[in-house]
């Protein structure tokens, strides 16, 4: 009430922002804007439901103007205000504004909790990792995945059988990285939301395994120096069979001590 021409309500914290702003300088009318959620009110739809006509339509006002008393405006962020100009009470003494009134002050409360969530904790990924990247969510909209699903757990049984202390990621949207005690850099990347396989990169010390080693193993497979002094192995599998687990297991193994080897030297 300390304000010589506007009455507040504000959040419970009052730092949280507030919800109604009553402002009593004008003669004629008491001004209530209310902050709501985006998208909570159209213009159109609520001056129907209050009913509350220009100064010009309304009975026994000697003020006159021709001006819209509900205005819904958008603001910065993810809020929305509704002005209302009130002349007589018995315009807002009615069953319309109390259900104005329950809609917006709910709206005004569930954007307040959303904004005390951190908006990374809303991720699925990050929720419930594991279950987000073995589901069929986060694939890019209009496209069909070319892969077997179960090939994403196919793949973390192999790393676990020959890397048993394998540390495991799942906190990114649409890859899991995997670090190995003794490897400094991560050691694999799995991205998991491509549509056309699932594609699979591991380091290796350099000069390690030349392109014949990495025959039979994928759809599709290469091999790449890093700026960090080791090789890159990327392999995309579509189906199980791609897997082959008797030639893929014994580099895997080469490739971990090859690495660790040379982290010692």
């Amino acid at each position: 009430w300390n304000h010589r021409t506007q009455v507040e309500i504000a959040a419970p914290i009052k730092s949280r922002g507030w919800f109604l702003h009553a402002s009593t300088g004008d003669e004629a009318l008491l001004w209530l804007t209310f902050r709501v959620g985006k998208r909570t009110f159209s213009q159109a739809m609520l001056q129907q439901q209050l009913g509350i006509r220009p100064l010009d339509e309304t009975e026994g006002v000697e003020v006159y103007g021709g001006y819209e008393r509900v205005r819904v405006k958008t603001l910065r962020g993810p809020w929305q205000s509704v002005e209302i100009g009130v002349h007589w009470l018995r315009e807002i003494d009615t069953p319309a504004f109390r259900e104005f009134l329950e809609t917006a002050v709910a709206s005004f409360q569930r954007n307040i909790e959303r904004m005390q969530t951190r908006v990374e904790d809303l991720m699925p990924w990050r929720i419930n990792g594991e279950r987000w990247h073995l589901s069929n969510k986060g694939f890019p909209p209009g496209r069909k995945v070319l892969w077997d699903r179960s090939l994403l757990r196919r793949v973390l049984n192999l790393i676990g059988e020959v890397a048993p202390d394998a540390i495991i990621n799942w906190s990114i949207r649409d890859a899991i990285t995997v670090r190995l005690p003794g490897i400094k850099p991560i050691w694999a990347r799995i991205r998991t939301k491509l549509h056309h396989g699932l594609e699979w990169k591991f380091l290796a010390h350099r000069g390690q395994f030349n392109l014949a080693r990495l025959e039979g193993i994928g759809w599709n497979h290469s091999l790449a120096a890093s700026r960090s002094g080791t090789d890159i192995l990327q392999f995309i599998f579509r189906h199980d069979a791609q897997l082959n687990p008797g030639k893929l297991k014994p580099l895997l193994k080469e490739a971990i001590e090859g690495l660790r080897l040379h982290e010692q030297s």
